[in-house]
């Protein structure tokens, strides 16, 4: 039973009933929420038992029961960066949460549609989870919004022998499908509708569906949990196999001391995080001469993940539903690379640090692609006088790694998708091309720079070219949310988003204030993409 529903539905309420908060009784634990300007929310629900002590490195468990009525007014703890010289305040070990938002007062008497949303962080971070009452206000309260965290770095991702024998492997994506498989169990308490739920993500997250879509080799395992899929800028890194990842494992175990023990896994096990975080930073990639700044990431197994994503995607073995996908237009940049580039060879060896099987031709190649002419910065001297020019190669790099690691997978997959008798007909494209800011090296469009208009509302949001991206952006989502179609329910005045497959070439919907419309992808940019899709990345 719906208990939330039949009491902030009831014209009877009274105010000290709502001051409580709605109760749902989920079979493991109740949990009382809290209503904010309309939407009610239950937020830090463990959708899986703590990881911690002998669950460090294993596949999620199932939650634990709990007694009584268990607050669910706060976010649950991040789970734990790599790179953090310390664990912070709001990180922990014991982050397996998922965050519901749904209408107080849903638009209609049934079942609502259901998106949930991953977010980013390369596989090595993670952001507290974004806000979906913007989203679901702008449905018109016709759909729910569930988020969640799921665990990185060495904590999702650690690959060796000893991990794959007596542990576990890819563990972040592991919590996903527990996260997914939770909510299909549990949504309906919440008013959702569990079979009309649409996953979406960003960067990470983006790449995260993709191995939901493969996973098992693209059998329905995993895919008969969702119905429809949007991908934002989604990540395709560099992908390992598990005795490449070995020397993680070795360093690790050699700086926490742990290589002296008689079985190094249980060790580490045994370590306080912030024991182990003093080894939780990064290193150099397999054949690479600087340290990377993505480390940790899904590994091939060999079984849920069977190959590289784009070689799954090429083989056929991905599962097809309606699907969204697209890129910002530079997706490169805002990444952490480093912003002092001073030559194309400290260029190029900041794209070999992440895609370190580059051999010498496909580096000649990058440079003809993308070095051809730097960047020229102003400089200012301590008194804010401007005091030279400064040239830098900072720019072309990101350019270069946004592509790679981006636009060209997107395109790679998009070409697959329409050629698809099942998705050709179900496949929409964009490219969000709106600068959210200007820097000496011109306007910047920066990675995930579409998540703003998408999850915030237009009244916090101050720059106007942005306010007016926010009507358009969630007009065009939700309704794919709610019918698995970005048209029936966009927002009234903008233009039809046709499918990819429609045009002549590969057709995108281009969003920019004033300009929203449909084009193909430059002729420039699909060569470039085209010799890297031919190029033996391992993505």
């Amino acid at each position: 039973m719906r208990i939330w529903h039949s009491i902030l539905l009831a014209p009877f309420i009274s105010a000290a009933l709502a001051a409580e908060g709605p109760v749902v009784e989920l079979d493991y634990a109740s949990f009382r929420g809290s209503v904010v300007e309309g939407i009610a929310q239950w937020l830090g629900m463990r959708y899986a038992a703590p990881p911690v002590g002998d669950l460090r490195f294993e596949a999620p468990h199932d939650p634990l029961p709990e007694n009584g009525i268990v607050d669910a007014t706060q976010y649950g703890k991040t789970c734990i960066s790599s790179s953090l010289p310390r664990v912070l305040d709001y990180h922990s070990e014991d982050c397996l949460f998922v965050n519901v938002q749904a209408p107080a007062v849903p638009a209609q008497n049934k079942p609502l549609p259901v998106l949930v949303f991953f977010s980013g962080g390369g596989y090595n971070f993670l952001s507290k989870p974004v806000d979906g009452s913007g989203l679901i206000r702008a449905s018109g309260n016709n759909i729910i919004v569930v988020t969640f965290s799921y665990r990185v770095g060495m904590y999702g991702f650690l690959a060796s022998k000893e991990v794959q024998q007596s542990a576990s492997l890819n563990n972040g994506v592991k919590d996903a499908i527990k996260a997914i498989e939770w909510v299909h169990k549990y949504i309906c308490k919440f008013g959702g509708d569990p079979n009309h739920i649409v996953v979406g993500g960003n960067s990470a997250g983006g790449s995260m569906i993709t191995h939901l879509m493969t996973a098992n080799n693209g059998s329905n395992t995993v895919s008969k949990y969702f119905q429809g899929i949007i991908l934002q800028s989604a990540s395709f890194p560099a992908q390992w196999t598990v005795d490449e990842s070995q020397y993680i494992y070795d360093n690790i175990v050699k700086i926490t001391k742990c290589d002296k023990a008689e079985n190094s896994l249980d060790c580490l096990r045994s370590l306080s995080v912030h024991e182990l975080q003093k080894a939780h930073h990064t290193f150099p990639l397999p054949g690479a001469d600087r340290n990377t700044t993505y480390l940790y990431g899904p590994v091939i197994d060999g079984d849920l993940i069977a190959d590289s994503t784009l070689e799954l995607f090429r083989q056929g073995r991905f599962a097809r539903k309606p699907i969204i996908t697209g890129t910002v237009a530079d997706d490169g940049t805002s990444l952490g690379l480093d912003e002092e580039v001073n030559s194309v060879a400290e260029g190029i060896d900041i794209l070999r640090a992440e895609f370190p099987t580059l051999n010498n031709q496909q580096q000649a190649k990058a440079e003809s692609f993308y070095f051809r002419r730097p960047t020229t910065f102003k400089k200012f001297n301590s008194n804010g006088g401007e005091s030279s020019n400064r040239i830098s190669f900072a720019r072309n790099t990101e350019t270069a790694f946004g592509e790679i690691r981006y636009a060209c997978p997107e395109l790679l997959i998009s070409e697959i998708l329409d050629k698809d008798p099942v998705t050709r007909k179900r496949h929409w494209r964009y490219l969000y091309d709106l600068p959210k800011y200007n820097t000496t090296g011109g306007p910047v469009v920066p990675h995930s720079a579409e998540c703003t208009p998408l999850f915030r509302a237009p009244n916090v949001i101050s720059r106007a070219d942005a306010k007016a991206m926010v009507p358009l952006m969630q007009g065009y989502w939700t309704s794919f949310i709610r019918s698995l179609d970005p048209n029936p329910h966009r927002h009234e005045g903008t233009p039809e988003w046709k499918i990819s497959a429609s045009g002549e070439g590969s057709s995108r919907l281009w969003i920019r204030k004033g300009q929203t419309a449909m084009h193909t992808v430059p002729s420039e940019q699909q060569e470039r993409c085209e010799y890297w899709q031919k190029a033996d990345l391992r993505q």
